[in-house]
């Protein structure tokens, strides 16, 4: 479970800022936040499924998350 206010690091390196719980609006993808590069910059807001993925697709993607920072 992720806990808000919390940065998690992407696979591709970039970190996921979270900042609001949507449980209630949809709890397929209830983690909603920001996605920063290495050097702070913002990259787009995002939003995650409970297993941390970034999208339902079969192979994956660079922004599922990997651990927290």
């Amino acid at each position: 479970m992720l806990t808000i206010g919390e940065k998690y690091e992407t696979k591709n390196g970039q970190y996921f800022e979270y900042t609001e719980d949507r449980t209630q609006f949809d709890p397929g993808w209830p983690f909603f936040g920001e996605v920063f590069n290495q050097d702070g910059s913002f990259d787009r807001i995002a939003y995650y499924r409970p297993s941390g993925r970034y999208t339902d697709s079969r192979l994956g993607s660079g922004y599922d998350l990997i651990t927290s920072r």
